[in-house]
């Protein structure tokens, strides 16, 4: 692992404190950079995976899948497409090589590695297991929009484990989760934009807490390193309360991450760290 750069939290961030796990209990899933979680292992039996906001990583699912074998997984993002892929790829292409002048042939393959990335990622979602909605998770219904309750009310009675990362729109959902709370083994939600949405930030963690125990948080290292200040994006990973063995509810974790699971999310930068003072 990359040297680590710690932040100094006292007690006012305990809000956001992970619990503590044997490391024997975790399990990582997903590529070794973004696109991959910490989670309890007790997770892996849940019933049904929800994604919210795939990208062009699916190697969190695919792993996931690999170790249940009676998974179902339903995937939502309204990005991805071979269309979308050659209309970023134009306005990246133009941009670069009329200002920085790139060569043609590097950004040609940058392309077809893109296609071929999309086309294994359509291999994929048509297993027999796993749907995939061309849709954007939103707090209401609109063409490419869909709401959270659309999914989750005809998903009654099944232990679902969700992973949501929609760049900011998290917070539009969260009271939606909570009406559905009881349906849920566990979260794991990218919170973005943190300074900028502080307040809400917070409150939405302490109704989650209500609930849940936060197990894990890693922060995105693409993040500006400020001395004493979260994040602006942090990965979190709830439990919910009542798969947690009494013996264990009261310890908490005093630094992060966890060098045995944690991987930066941009592998040329520095880790960046959490140091709870008590």
């Amino acid at each position: 692992m990359s040297k680590v750069r710690y932040l100094q939290l006292n007690k006012k961030y305990n809000y956001i404190r992970p619990i503590k796990i044997n490391n024997n209990e975790l399990i990582r899933l997903g590529r070794k950079k973004d696109g991959g979680y910490v989670i309890a292992k007790s997770l892996l039996k849940s019933e049904i995976l929800i994604s919210f906001g795939v990208g062009n990583d699916w190697s969190f699912e695919k792993d996931f899948i690999k170790r249940n074998k009676n998974l179902k997984v339903f995937m939502y993002d309204y990005t991805i497409s071979t269309i979308h892929v050659i209309y970023v790829f134009i306005k990246r292409f133009l941009f670069k090589i009329l200002l920085f002048k790139k060569k043609f042939d590097h950004e040609l393959k940058v392309l077809k590695k893109e296609i071929k990335n999309v086309k294994e990622y359509n291999k994929f979602i048509n297993q027999y297991n796993i749907k995939f909605f061309k849709k954007k998770i939103a707090n209401k219904n609109f063409f490419h929009l869909t709401k959270v309750e659309n999914i989750l009310s005809i998903l009654k009675n099944k232990k679902i484990f969700l992973k949501c990362d929609i760049e900011g729109y998290e917070y539009d959902i969260i009271n939606e989760l909570l009406n559905y709370q009881n349906s849920f083994s566990g979260l794991c939600i990218e919170f973005h934009k943190i300074k900028e949405n502080y307040s809400i930030f917070k409150k939405n963690i302490n109704k989650l807490n209500k609930k849940f125990y936060i197990i894990h948080i890693h922060a995105n290292n693409n993040s500006k390193f400020i001395k004493d200040t979260l994040p602006d994006t942090i990965e979190f990973v709830f439990l919910k309360k009542t798969e947690v063995e009494d013996k264990i509810r009261k310890k908490f974790i005093n630094q992060l991450p966890n060098k045995k699971l944690d991987r930066p999310c941009n592998l040329s930068l520095r880790e960046i760290g959490f140091k709870f003072l008590d």
